[in-house]
């Protein structure tokens, strides 16, 4: 019977199905990183404004998971020559623990925040 429920498998609870869809975690202390895709980068960085470059020639469906837990407003997402949101231009992460989630679309497009 169809109860419009989600069900889990072998009591796999939600905790559980977060645990393994989740990506590895990355803190940034440096004042730059290169950042892969399906990585979630954490700007940690209290004293020294921190970049995290993007991919330079990432592949359509990449993903990268963003958050600044840091006293900073000045961390920012390096586009490295690709486009954000279809602009010209670096994404500053100016709001605090809030988990920004970029993938690619195309060279015209960029990078799109989910």
């Amino acid at each position: 019977m169809n109860t419009g429920l989600l069900s889990f498998p072998n009591n796999l609870g939600a905790q559980d199905l977060y645990n393994t869809i989740r990506p590895p975690s990355v803190l940034l202390n440096n004042v730059v990183t290169q950042a892969t895709p399906n990585n979630h980068y954490i700007f940690v960085n209290n004293s020294l404004t921190t970049s995290l470059v993007l991919p330079f020639n990432p592949i359509p469906g990449s993903v990268l998971w963003v958050t600044n837990v840091s006293t900073l407003f000045t961390h920012f997402c390096n586009r490295n020559g690709q486009r954000i949101n279809g602009l010209a231009e670096d994404l500053f992460m100016d709001l605090d623990y809030r988990v920004t989630i970029l993938r690619w679309i195309d060279s015209e497009t960029g990078w799109i925040v989910i």
